[in-house]
């Protein structure tokens, strides 16, 4: 069985434990206190914790609280959604830092450290990033941490706005076995 953690630096990320329901639900808030006493309930977030238990047993998802190692503050979130395994072993990643705890790196830190668990863990050849073409700061965070530019995907998901381009970012598994054909 896959060890569903891993971690950076400053960063411990692994699936969120019942424990952690007061500092996810402040962090989702953005720790307001009048808005966090309205927010999603203790039931809610078993029922959240429940869904993606059973899409990581399934291989379809994964998602992990992003934690400072430090204090123990819930910082975000970071997710793989599994588009295929056969021969292809794609994912998407996702990520999300709360608002009270941006600027302060945490998103590349996060999303490089995924990156490597993905490969390396849960075994994905190729793992995208779908971001909105003008969101500068989460497209910032995946070329800081590796990612490449692939292309624009027309169409690709949709929001209240409608089906909306993304620009996909891609890492890829490095495989010593693979050589260059024309190199000789």
């Amino acid at each position: 069985m896959k060890r569903l953690q891993f971690e950076s630096p400053r960063l411990m990320m692994r699936p969120f434990k019942a424990s952690d329901y007061q500092g996810w639900k402040q962090g989702l808030m953005g720790g307001k206190a009048a808005a966090a006493k309205a927010g999603p309930t203790a039931l809610q977030f078993r029922l959240f914790r429940q869904r993606f238990v059973r899409l990581a047993a399934a291989d379809h998802a994964y998602v992990f609280g992003i934690f400072a190692k430090r204090s123990g503050t819930v910082v975000g979130t970071v997710d793989f959604q599994t588009y295929s395994r056969d021969d292809r072993d794609w994912a998407n990643l996702g990520y999300t830092v709360y608002e009270r705890q941006r600027r302060k790196g945490y998103a590349t830190e996060a999303a490089t450290a995924a990156i490597r668990f993905g490969i390396d863990t849960l075994g994905y050849h190729r793992i995208e990033a779908a971001i909105l073409p003008d969101h500068h700061a989460s497209i910032g965070v995946v070329e800081k941490s590796g990612m490449v530019r692939e292309g624009i995907r027309k169409s690709f998901w949709k929001d209240d706005n409608g089906w909306m381009d993304h620009v996909v970012y891609v890492a890829i598994k490095t495989d010593p076995t693979d050589r260059d054909e024309s190199a000789g």
